[in-house]
């Protein structure tokens, strides 16, 4: 017993047995410890290799005797344990004398049931002694027994061999056979009987060998023959087309002469219709491009572009009987001769000139059509050539010629509408409008303008 430090309960440590303490090791033990004079004290603690407690009051004499008491408690409750170890291997004991116990019985019934009864055990003893006779006899007769077995296993040999000799020698009749039969069908004579089978099968495989030598040899030249024949028949096939061929260059130079003798016609009208057109362009130009033409365009050049220097005109054709070219040139309005155009002519006035031109021919020979069409003549124009332009359209209008305009600017298109309107009755204008409907169908939607007396009253 001792006493914790700073309390007055007495502790105690009980030291119990090792192989007491194996068993309960790890297992909750409940004590009981039961004074004389008071209530019993129960304490359940956890047996390691010592046993320690204390008890719960503070009266030394009350924890003395309870200290007594739990030692005599420990020690029944130990001897207790002891009696129940004894009691559980005495259990394990009993369960295996009775696991004997039964298979002794188990076996004691499987050999009562083996068991042979009194007549069967009688007639086993006659049994034995009949066959103890037939022993005695049998040991008399081992001896012809063997001698038996031995002619026995002679005649079976004697029997296999008679069978292969019987098998050879149907095998010798059949071969003989296929002999005439192959004798026959190359045409030899026919073995006879005496003959021997090597001699005969020698006689027959030396002929098959030489007819096979010469139809080898046949064979051989049968594949010459067809290889030359093959190359025949190509070197014929090469004939016929060559011939073909030669029938075709001979086809293709007729045709290329005919054709040459058409081209050289061909060349000839060539050249005689140039000489022909030749000399009528010479007589155009001659005809065409003279003073007359020179002056009106010159006087429409001047109308449209009136601050201009130069006036472009054509250089008159010589007087000789060759080819007659048309030279395009400028001249100062003074009369000196200037340079190329469109080194002396500005953009607006090459425009200017080239319409000018085109309107000159126009009024300088009498045309088949009354007809004068225009596609957009007013490139590189400013306005005031613009004007200029609309009026010099009035001035062929009054020379009774029918102008065709196309324009692509909306402005430009209303103001030559308005420019062209008819100044007297029976002149008249069409305006028409090009475009595209919804479905992309074009359209063409006209209107004729008319010429309507002017209601204005003077003031």
């Amino acid at each position: 017993m001792s006493v914790r430090a700073g309390s007055t309960v007495p502790q105690f440590r009980i030291r119990v047995p090792t192989k007491i303490v194996d068993r309960l090791r790890g297992k909750r033990v409940l004590l009981s410890i039961s004074p004389p004079d008071d209530y019993p004290f129960v304490r359940t603690v956890t047996i390691g290799t010592d046993v320690s407690f204390s008890l719960g009051t503070s009266d030394r004499t009350v924890a003395e005797a309870r200290q007594a008491n739990a030692l005599d408690h420990l020690r029944r409750l130990f001897d207790l344990i002891a009696a129940a170890g004894r009691v559980q291997a005495l259990v394990r004991d009993r369960s295996s004398t009775s696991a004997a116990i039964i298979q002794a019985q188990r076996r004691q019934t499987e050999l009562t049931a083996r068991r042979l009864s009194d007549a069967q055990r009688d007639q086993n003893k006659l049994d034995l002694a009949q066959f103890s006779e037939w022993k005695t006899a049998l040991s008399a007769l081992a001896e012809a027994a063997s001698q038996g077995s031995r002619l026995q296993k002679e005649a079976s040999i004697t029997a296999g061999q008679l069978s292969v000799l019987t098998t050879q020698q149907a095998g010798v009749r059949g071969l003989r056979a296929e002999l005439v039969q192959h004798a026959r069908t190359i045409g030899i004579s026919s073995p006879t009987a005496d003959e021997p089978l090597q001699a005969a099968s020698a006689r027959l495989i030396a002929e098959v060998q030489r007819q096979e030598e010469a139809l080898r040899t046949a064979l051989s030249h049968h594949h010459l023959t067809l290889e030359r024949l093959a190359e025949l028949t190509r070197c014929r096939r090469d004939h016929q087309e060559a011939v073909a061929k030669l029938s075709e260059t001979t086809a293709l130079q007729t045709k290329s002469s005919k054709q040459r003798e058409e081209a050289e016609r061909r060349i000839a009208v060539a050249k005689d219709l140039m000489n022909k057109a030749q000399g009528l362009r010479t007589d155009k130009v001659r005809q065409v491009f003279n003073d007359e033409l020179n002056a009106i365009w010159r006087d429409l050049f001047i109308r449209l572009a009136p601050e201009e220097e130069f006036v472009p005109e054509f250089a008159l054709p010589s007087s000789g009987n060759g080819a007659v070219e048309a030279v395009l040139e400028t001249r100062y309005r003074s009369g000196g001769r200037g340079g190329n155009p469109r080194a002396m002519l500005s953009a607006g006035n090459l425009n200017t000139a080239a319409l000018t031109l085109f309107m000159a021919l126009n009024l300088s020979v009498s045309p088949a059509l009354p007809w004068l069409i225009i596609d957009d003549p007013v490139q590189s124009m400013d306005d005031v050539h613009i004007a200029q332009f609309a009026a010099l359209l009035r001035m062929l209008k009054r020379e009774g010629r029918q102008v065709i305009l196309a324009v692509h600017d909306r402005q430009l298109f209303d103001y030559l509408a308005l420019e062209l309107s008819p100044t007297f009755n029976g002149d008249r204008l069409i305006t028409i409008e090009l475009g595209r409907s919804a479905d992309g169908i074009t359209t063409a939607p006209w209107t004729p303008r008319v010429f309507e007396p002017d209601k204005a009253i003077a003031a």
